[in-house]
């Protein structure tokens, strides 16, 4: 199967804990077509090198940190997939774009009150994530945020454990992006 048309309409990021780091992808295609020969018959595997959780570092408004448990980003890029035109044969004959939102969670100790305090005042933050392994490395960056407010729960005889949604934005960064993801790797294009 081949799709014309595509682009990528969500992607999702899981750091932390004891399992694997994941990353999620939705695509949303134009038109699939059955093809009878390869897309590439050259095409070049890609070295594959994972990071784990051991690799990573995060930085919580500017700062390095090590109460964080786990952090989920993810972006929805608003695509709109209702673009089936007359005379299109069933098919998308476009996709268009929309309004990327960027969201997540932290899990954090509840070791003070620095994290929640940012969520009731509702005082922008950032977050920064930094995978890295030899000379390789993948950078997340929210430069500004702001948590939504969540109470901390008790879940039994065990400590206690922050949860804060966020949404990410671009207001007045330097970097002028509401992300900046940076790879860097020996591979030279893709």
């Amino acid at each position: 199967q081949q799709f014309a048309g595509v682009r990528v309409s969500k992607l999702g990021f899981k750091f932390g804990g004891d399992s694997e780091l994941t990353a999620s992808v939705d695509v949303m295609g134009c038109k699939e077509t059955l093809a009878a020969t390869t897309f590439d018959a050259a095409a070049k595997a890609v070295n594959f090198l994972p990071f784990q959780n051991l690799n990573a570092t995060i930085k919580e408004g500017g700062v390095t940190v090590a109460n964080i448990l786990s952090c989920d980003i993810n972006f929805d890029f608003g695509l709109d997939g209702d673009s089936y035109a007359i005379g299109g044969k069933g098919f998308r004959t476009y996709i268009d774009p929309g309004i990327v939102s960027i969201s997540g969670t932290i899990k954090a100790f509840f070791q003070n009150k620095d994290l929640l305090n940012k969520a009731v005042n509702g005082t922008e933050s950032s977050l920064e994530l930094r995978l890295e392994q030899d000379d390789w490395s993948l950078t997340f960056k929210l430069p500004e945020l702001v948590y939504e407010r969540q109470s901390p729960g008790i879940d039994g005889p065990r400590g206690v454990n922050i949860e804060l949604p966020f949404k990410a934005y671009y207001r007045a960064d330097a970097g002028r992006s509401a992300s900046i993801i940076t790879l860097v790797n020996n591979q030279e294009q893709y």
